[in-house]
């Protein structure tokens, strides 16, 4: 079961005091909740976008405070669920447009039945759906299209060794990127040991056998860039799916194989799903397509 977020104004002394209570008293519901109060820099970011539920105490001054309205943009952002509690202030007033707030639970005048009888209730709810949903059964790959953003149309063109036109463009983009980032970094490099040799103030051999070494560097860069560019190769693996432990470096183990996935994917994965799967990914280790294996041929 995932953890939940807390978030809070941080500025309000009398939000503070209630995320304490609040924090408290759903821990003795044996429920994991985080705030940023115990967190560091980009650790309170992972710790909202892995979540499996926020908690958004709405106050006045939560209404104002731009630590609350970035939590909430980022639970937004990758779908985490927001549970709303107001805690002062006038609904129309504290609580967001863009908020769902079909469930709110109201505090402002009763704390101990909203919070026992409405919101531990509906988090155990909603977590433990999350954790059946996610992890217990192997997804088909319609639902992997899903959940991975690609077409069940892309994944045939995968299995034949083909890019679709989407695919295509967005590899040929990152194969411009390399070539420009070849050109950046080695000419002005160029210049410079030109300019050394020119100025006499190194031995001329061994200039010349850097800026040998440097051009030659230069040039396989570049053609592997132009190759990357004109030919879209795909490579495939085949084996368990795993997820990183790290959301700063977000990827998918298949196999022996890691595979390049975006943050927003990541965070919705669990660490690992039954069964084994066949990913089919572009010479950039970037993510194309994934199947089960049973739904598939042998390419």
């Amino acid at each position: 079961m995932r953890h939940v977020f807390l978030s809070y104004c941080p500025t309000s002394k009398p939000d503070i005091e209630l995320m304490h209570r609040l924090r408290r008293d759903l821990r003795a519901e044996d429920l994991d909740v985080l705030t940023d109060e115990e967190l560091v820099g980009e650790a309170i970011e992972f710790a909202i976008v892995s979540a499996g539920a926020m908690i958004a105490i709405l106050t006045p001054e939560a209404g104002t405070s731009s630590t609350v309205t970035r939590h909430l943009q980022l639970a937004h952002d990758y779908g985490v669920r927001i549970f709303p509690v107001l805690a002062s202030g006038e609904p129309h007033d504290v609580v967001p447009p863009d908020l769902d707030a079909t469930f709110l639970v109201d505090i402002r005048t009763r704390y101990v039945r909203p919070i026992g009888h409405d919101l531990v209730p509906a988090l155990y709810a909603h977590l433990d759906a999350d954790a059946q949903n996610t992890s217990t059964t192997q997804p088909s790959a319609s639902q992997l299209a899903t959940l991975f953003g690609f077409t069940l149309e892309e994944l045939e063109l995968n299995r034949s060794g083909k890019l679709s036109s989407r695919q295509r463009s967005i590899y040929r983009q990152d194969a411009r990127l390399s070539f420009i980032a070849a050109l950046v970094l080695g000419l002005p490099a160029l210049g410079a040991l030109v300019a050394v040799v020119q100025t006499g103030l190194h031995c001329l051999r061994v200039s010349l056998g850097v800026l040998s070494l440097l051009l030659g560097w230069l040039a396989i860069t570049l053609f592997f860039a132009t190759i990357q560019y004109l030919f879209g190769r795909i490579n495939w693996a085949e084996g368990e799916l795993r997820r990183s432990a790290e959301w700063t470096r977000p990827w998918i183990e298949v196999g022996n194989e890691r595979i390049d996935i975006p943050l927003n994917i990541w965070q919705r994965l669990p660490t690992s799903y039954p069964g084994e799967f066949r990913a089919y990914f572009d010479p950039m280790e970037d993510l194309l397509s994934i199947e089960p294996v049973n739904e598939n041929e042998d390419p």
